[in-house]
């Protein structure tokens, strides 16, 4: 709940709005003052769609990797592929999860 009231109030893209491919790299603050960074698929100015809400589970890892020189994702990825005619995809970062961070026991919030 505190994420889609986040986005509501979102104006501004973030530094490096371009990083992603397919998506708008956007911040803003929750309730409780936290820099939220979350990334939502581009639409013109007259589509309607819905959005679809997609919040990973837990652990330290960023919802981005790098992969040599490119930038992947997963489930949003997928998703924006095969439902981007359909819908807004809607992709929360965890706050204070660094762009493309990979701890090195991924799936814990062990440093």
């Amino acid at each position: 709940m505190v994420a889609l009231a986040c986005v509501l109030a979102a104006t501004m893209p973030a530094p490096g709005a371009d990083l992603v491919p397919g998506f708008e790299r956007m911040t803003c603050n929750d309730a409780y003052g936290r820099n939220i960074t979350f990334y939502i698929s581009p639409v013109t100015a007259n589509e309607k769609k819905p959005v679809a809400l997609i919040i990973l589970g837990s652990g330290g890892q960023s919802i981005w990797m790098r992969v040599g020189d490119r930038i992947a994702g997963g489930l949003q990825n997928l998703f924006l592929n095969v439902a981007k005619e359909q819908y807004r995809v809607l992709v929360v970062e965890k706050p204070g999860v660094p762009f493309a961070f990979n701890p090195p026991q991924p799936g814990t919030a062990i440093d």
